[in-house]
């Protein structure tokens, strides 16, 4: 059985990562002018409320070509 600390060492790293994603994520949202797939609102709630996934989902079908400013 872990102990309190063992776990913290465990699940620091995954927070780190999801707030990391998120942050980029969200700078990239409302950096652009528009996003694929959806308007920007759309996918801040997604990115902020699916966790590590929401980012993921964002960076790959969501985040315009490059093209726009």
């Amino acid at each position: 059985m872990m102990n309190m600390s063992e776990l913290l060492l465990v699940l620091a790293p995954v927070v780190l990562v999801e707030i990391v994603l998120a942050v980029l994520a969200l700078i990239s949202i409302f950096k652009t002018h528009g996003c694929r797939n959806g308007n920007k609102t759309v996918w801040a709630v997604i990115v902020i409320f699916v966790q590590i996934l929401g980012p993921i989902v964002y960076f790959l079908f969501g985040k315009g070509d490059g093209n726009q400013q």
